[in-house]
């Protein structure tokens, strides 16, 4: 499966949620965001799991080395891999809403789980911040090789504008 597939399944599974206007009038939390994002991608990587909060690498804690020494426990916030195979990696997914702007541990997170010494080697990461109310999304940030990838980050963003600016031009109840 290339990146850019991986990718359109993100925007693809984002897009209904943009598209519910309750997410933005009643400020619906992260974490049932982050769930129907995840039942979403299932549907777009059938021979893979999805999951929230996911802490475990085999039998261990997922942990992250720090650029200072020591380790960190996370919990990505979701992951498309299959359990306990540990390169069976897909996508990483760190989720912020648009009053929360505190993204340097995601940041940390994402080049972590992307990158190929640290052991879990998933194919790509994205920061996503998204503004509900405003149908936009804030941040779209790809990583990939324990770095980001400029490349990928536009073609994201670009997917992204035109799936939202398609939205914006349906006709209403049509989503």
């Amino acid at each position: 499966m290339e990146d850019r597939e991986i990718l359109a399944g993100l925007v693809a599974s984002t897009m209904p949620l943009m598209a519910d206007e309750r997410y933005g009038r009643l400020k619906i939390r992260e974490r049932p965001i982050m769930h129907r994002i995840a039942v979403n991608l299932e549907h777009y990587f059938p021979d893979w799991e999805v999951d929230t909060d996911y802490n475990r690498h085999g039998e261990e804690v997922k942990r992250l080395q720090r650029p200072g020494g020591g380790t960190k426990n996370i919990e990505p916030d979701i992951l498309v891999h299959i359990k306990g195979e540990p390169l069976a990696n897909l996508l990483a997914v760190e989720l912020k809403l648009s009053d929360n702007n505190d993204i340097e541990d995601d940041i940390f997170k994402l080049k972590g789980l992307t990158h190929t010494e640290q052991g879990f080697v998933y194919r790509v990461g994205v920061l996503l911040q998204l503004h509900f109310a405003r149908k936009a999304v804030v941040i779209c940030n790809v990583f990939k090789a324990g770095e980001r990838n400029e490349e990928l980050t536009g073609w994201l963003r670009e997917a992204f504008e035109k799936a939202i600016a398609d939205l914006k031009k349906a006709p209403e109840g049509a989503a």
